[in-house]
């Protein structure tokens, strides 16, 4: 068979295209749906568009250790939303920062979720700001 660093190698090369394609669908549709601007010449798109891809990435990652953690295929799906509905909780989506309790806090510091959403609003304050005559 083959070894890691070329089945690795393969992955990443035959994933590229969707890897390139779905998070700029995705934001060129959320970026102008959320009306913000493109006065600056783009730059907030394309940081949008990095946060986009930087997310893209790392719930990939979360995907690959979750199936590399588990042997079985079906206790991986089955893990799956077990691992990523608390981060999505302790993300500040559903329940607000403050009221989370404090034993839960790390949950709070490594979620995707929290890190992605915070980066989408701070690009949104950006375009807010230039948007101010």
């Amino acid at each position: 068979m083959y070894g890691v660093p070329a089945y690795f190698l393969a992955k990443v090369s035959s994933e590229f295209p969707m890897f390139l394609s779905l998070p700029t669908l995705m934001s060129c549709i959320a970026y102008f749906a959320l009306n913000l601007n493109l006065s600056d010449g783009g730059a907030h798109f394309f940081i949008f568009l990095f946060i986009a891809f930087s997310l893209y990435v790392a719930g990939g990652g979360m995907g690959l250790l979750i199936g590399s953690a588990v042997s079985n295929k079906q206790v991986a799906v089955s893990l799956t939303p077990i691992v990523i509905i608390p981060f999505m909780l302790f993300a500040g989506f559903f329940v607000n920062q403050d009221n989370i309790p404090k034993f839960l806090l790390p949950f709070e510091y490594i979620s995707l979720f929290k890190y992605g959403m915070q980066a989408m609003m701070n690009v949104r304050s950006f375009n807010s700001r230039t948007n101010t005559p």
